[in-house]
């Protein structure tokens, strides 16, 4: 590992490979997860500035690959998941220092789907949701840990692989999905209800946020170099490309 110092602002690398996600642990501030490729995960405190090294979060039970999504549980600090290319959905518990569960979906024509997103419920501690970036499969799949075997509920409405999603922190009936069918989506995660869709892009919508204060505004930002800004309200085209 090496970093550098300079004023407030620092630079850390430890990875081998490409790192796909990042998330400050929503009760403990100083607390960072990356994942990335080469099956890596990293756990990070920002607070030790000099010897700042980060630690794996234990034993994996299931194949990574490359991570492309690691999520914190909103309610419980030491556990978070992950997910990316190899299909499962971990997660872990950092006191236990191991994977202590997983989550995998093969539908009833034997297509499995690739659960390469994951995103906690905003305050419910054993639900989540995952999504899927196969192709063939593109779903959402909303889970209760308690009875972990099977999804609660499948949403479909993509035409190909799902991306990104974010829930709303401030209202947990809005979750937002976007992916390479070029479209971003708004749903109510607890009812299974699409709300909304909007317009398409001219390439993959990789990224899509609430706004923190504000959580009637979103983003999404695509291949084709472009940030659009939306209120959930208005489903026309954005005014505005960035």
């Amino acid at each position: 590992m090496t970093s550098s110092l300079v004023g407030s602002e620092m630079c850390i690398r430890d990875s081998t490979g490409a790192i796909k996600s990042l998330q400050f642990n929503p009760l403990q501030h100083n607390i960072l997860a990356s994942g990335g490729a080469n099956s890596e995960i990293f756990i990070w405190d920002t607070n030790k500035l000099t010897n700042l090294a980060p630690f794996a979060p234990g034993t994996a039970m299931t194949p990574m690959d490359t991570v492309q999504s690691v999520s914190w549980n909103n309610s419980v600090s030491h556990i978070f998941a992950s997910a990316g290319s190899a299909g499962y959905t971990s997660i872990w518990d950092l006191k236990a220092k191991k994977e202590v569960l997983h989550l995998t979906y093969t539908n009833n024509t034997g297509s499995r789907a690739n659960l390469s997103v994951v995103a906690w419920h905003p305050t419910q501690s054993t639900k989540l949701i995952t999504a899927s970036e196969s192709d063939g499969l593109p779903v959402l799949l909303t889970w209760d840990l308690r009875n972990s075997n099977a999804p609660e509920s499948i949403l479909t409405g993509h035409k190909k692989g799902i991306l990104s999603i974010d829930w709303n922190t401030q209202d947990p009936e809005f979750l937002l999905s976007s992916g390479k069918d070029n479209t971003t989506i708004l749903w109510n995660p607890i009812s299974g209800q699409k709300l909304a869709q909007y317009p398409t892009t001219a390439n993959w919508v990789f990224k899509t946020r609430f706004a923190p204060s504000s959580p009637d505004i979103f983003a999404s930002a695509s291949f084709d170099k472009k940030i659009s800004i939306q209120t959930l309200q208005d489903t026309s085209p954005p005014a505005q490309n960035r």
